[in-house]
Parts: C-alpha cells; sequence; structure tokens
C-alpha cells in the first residue's frame, strides 16, 4: 500500500525545522520524497528549498547548520540523480557543450589543487560539489523547461521570505548592533544580494503580474529593504540588472524618456540645496561607509589574501576554494575552513590562476552564446552578486540560485529555438 504524501506537508516540515533543530532532518526527508514523486522535476525543487533553508538567519529561527555535511551530501547525492537521469535520456548539444565546459575546467582545478594547494582534499571535494551542482541544474532545468516555469517558482518561495522582511523591518530583531538590516536572512549582505535575485525573478514574472501598480511597489520595497541592509553589492547589483533588463527591454523612445526623466529628476533635487546636500550625505555614507579614502577598503584583506596565493603561482594558482599556507600540505577533509574570496575574479586568480581564468571564462562564453540577449539580465545576476560576493562555487550557500538563472537564461532560449523550428 502507497502512501500519499500531499503537499502541505512540505510546507509544514519547512515551517517545524523553523521551530526547532531535530526537524530539519524531517524537512530534509521530505525534500527527498519530491524527488521520489517528481523526479528530475523534484530534484531541482529539492536544490532551491535546501538552499533557501539554509541561508536564514538563526537568530529568527533554528539553527540546522550541524546538519550542513548531511545537506551537501543530500546535495550531491540528488545532482548526481539528475545527471544520469538526464543524460541517459538525451539532452541538446548546446548542453552538452556547457557540461564538456564544465568538466574541463573542474578536472583542471582539480589537478592544480593537488600540484600547488594547501588542502587538495578539501578542495576536490568542492570541485566535485561545484561540477555535480552545476551540470545537474543545467540539465535538470532543460529537461522540465515545458513542464514548469522555474523563475515563477522561485518567486513562489522566496516572496514570503521578502514579505516577512518587510513587515520585521522596523523591529531590533531584523537588524545587527551597527543598525544594518538583514530581514530574515542570515547576514546583512545576503539579504543585498537575495533582494538583487529577487529583483531579477520580478522583473522575469512582469506578465504574472495582473496589478501593474503592485508590480512596481513591490520593485521599490525591494530596493529600499537593500538600502536598509546596506549591501552595496546588493544595490550595486540591482542598478546593473535594471539598466541592462531596460536596454534589452524598452523601446529606443522610451528609453530616451526614461534617461529624459531621471536628469530631471536629478536637476530637481539640485535645485534644493539642503536636500541635494542630504542626498549626498546619504549617497557617500552607503557606497563609502565611513571611508572617504578607499571605497573598497572593507575588502583589502581579501584581495591581498587572493594576490598571495596568485603570487605563488600565477599560472596554475594555489588550491580551489581553501586557504593556502606556504610549505604546508594536508591532505584531510576539513569543511569548516574559513575561505572568503570576495570577488569571484579575485577567487578565480589565486585558487585557479591564468589558466583557469581563461579555462572558466569558455564556459561564460558558452552560456552567452546559447542564450538570448533579451534574458541577458538573468546571466548578468549571476555574475555581478559575485563581484562583491564570491558565492558561485559555495554550494553550501547560493550558488544553486545563481545555477538556476544561467541555466533558465540557456533553456529559455533553447526553447524559443524549438518553437520557432516547429512553427
Amino acid at each position: 500500500m502507497k502512501i500519499k504524501i500531499p503537499y502541505n506537508i512540505y510546507v509544514c516540515s519547512f515551517l517545524l525545522s523553523l521551530v526547532h533543530s531535530i526537524f530539519g532532518i524531517i524537512f530534509y526527508l521530505c525534500c527527498l520524497n519530491l524527488v521520489k514523486k517528481e523526479k528530475i522535476q523534484g530534484a531541482i525543487k529539492f536544490l532551491i528549498l535546501v538552499t533557501i533553508r539554509g541561508i536564514l538567519s538563526n537568530t529568527l529561527v533554528a539553527n540546522i547548520s550541524m546538519y550542513s555535511s548531511l545537506k551537501l551530501v543530500l546535495m550531491l547525492l540528488v545532482s548526481t540523480y539528475i545527471i544520469f537521469t538526464g543524460l541517459r535520456d538525451g539532452v541538446d548539444k548546446n548542453i552538452k557543450a556547457i557540461m564538456i565546459g564544465c568538466s574541463v575546467f573542474s578536472l583542471y582545478a582539480l589537478i592544480s589543487s593537488f600540484l600547488t594547494g594547501t588542502y587538495p582534499v578539501t578542495s576536490s571535494f568542492k570541485i566535485i560539489s561545484f561540477f555535480t551542482s552545476i551540470c545537474s541544474v543545467f540539465i535538470g532545468v532543460y529537461k522540465t523547461r515545458n513542464n514548469i516555469n522555474w523563475l515563477r517558482y522561485l518567486y513562489k518561495i522566496i516572496t514570503p521570505l521578502m514579505i516577512v522582511s518587510f513587515i520585521i523591518s522596523p523591529l531590533p530583531i531584523s537588524r545587527i548592533h551597527n543598525g544594518f538590516f538583514f530581514g530574515v536572512y542570515n547576514h546583512v549582505n545576503m539579504m543585498g544580494i537575495i533582494g538583487a535575485i529577487y529583483l531579477t525573478i520580478i522583473l522575469s514574472n512582469k506578465n504574472y503580474f495582473f496589478n501593474k501598480f503592485y508590480y512596481y511597489i513591490i520593485i521599490l520595497i525591494t530596493l529600499y529593504m537593500q538600502y536598509l541592509s546596506s549591501s552595496r553589492t546588493g544595490m550595486f547589483s540591482s542598478v546593473i540588472i535594471l539598466v541592462f533588463y531596460l536596454l534589452t527591454h524598452l523601446t529606443l523612445s522610451k528609453i530616451l524618456v526614461s534617461i529624459y526623466l531621471t536628469f530631471s529628476f536629478c536637476f530637481m533635487i539640485s535645485l534644493t540645496t539642503n536636500l541635494e546636500t542630504d542626498v549626498n550625505n546619504l549617497i557617500q555614507e552607503f557606497v563609502y561607509k565611513g571611508n572617504q579614502d578607499d571605497i573598497l577598503s572593507s575588502r583589502r584583506g581579501l584581495q591581498e589574501k587572493a594576490y598571495i596565493k596568485y603570487e605563488n603561482n600565477p599560472f596554475l594558482g594555489s588550491g580551489f576554494m581553501t586557504p593556502f599556507e606556504d610549505g604546508k600540505v594536508d591532505y584531510s577533509l576539513n569543511m569548516s575552513l574559513i575561505v572568503e574570496p570576495g570577488n569571484l575574479l579575485w577567487a578565480l586568480l589565486g585558487d585557479v590562476g591564468i589558466i583557469g581564468i581563461v579555462l572558466f571564462g569558455i564556459i561564460f562564453l558558452i552560456i552567452l552564446y546559447v542564450g538570448n540577449i533579451m534574458n541577458l539580465y538573468l546571466f548578468i545576476t549571476a555574475i555581478v552578486i559575485c563581484m562583491g560576493e564570491m558565492v558561485f562555487f559555495s554550494v553550501n550557500n547560493i550558488a544553486v540560485l545563481n545555477y538556476i538563472l544561467l541555466s533558465v537564461f540557456v533553456s529559455n532560449s533553447l526553447k524559443y529555438k524549438e518553437k520557432k523550428d516547429v512553427g
């Protein structure tokens, strides 16, 4: 006799995991049932749900970080399932090209980490996690492209969290000691980059909103919460995303009108001395964060560490996503090592060197070649948020969300070409 598990059980298990850590295991098991029930589609949902649960604030909800090893193992198994199932049924040649690019880069990163890295075994595990996760998402999103709108699914998952974040924004519990706002997430910068991803999701679901007023209000609220978080990465990313979206979706006349209105607004502010001073002070405080001499002062330490790794071996780097200690080699598997590259380019140069950054660039060129320019903002989002918070390879963080954006960018283009060929 088969026991049918209703959809609400997933919602209930998620909510229970917020109350007590022991329910975290139940939540993972319920999500695994999605894989059994919906196959590849359920497997992608699993990756998304456990990713979202992992970035919630331990100040507000139960801490399930003690299960992080279990989470990684389950994600690895689910990703492997997607890859083998998807390849067995066949995938498009463009998806295969991306997989080959990821394979070459990953194999190179693995070899170079053993040649020059301090923690080669730990690097190897992180490389395998990256490879299986990104390939599985590309395959999974492609295979389910006609069954589910993944950006709309993300909208339904993230929107309640953003609503709760906005509701608690006046409360001290949603802020750290210096007043910066983190909402329901585990860090102010996480609030910022999730805000940027959410903005992208909103833009992609524009036709889903019957009330355009609500559509614009939710964009403004998202930007407002990013401002409260004081996350420069989040805010700058959002501005760049909006610019790319407008350039690819508006007609020339509407773009010119938008530019005119922007300059007119800035001119009106400049005529009011007090208002101009207040606005300038707000912008300087947000951008410089108290250091007028160096806008990147908070990142200099991370940049120096990346440079030391690069200087040790400019061509091969000095170990993928692990710290570097000259003359030391440790073959243990240590997932508690603290690594904070801060920037995608710094990380690549320090971790895999010049050769690695070229191989990684080829992957992005393939993705750009396959994708549709109308959805370029999806590609841009996955890149720009990693310029200030390097989460692209952090499978235990929000890397999966980046992979979703890139894979939708590719799969939507392939879906459009298929319809065009049929027509």
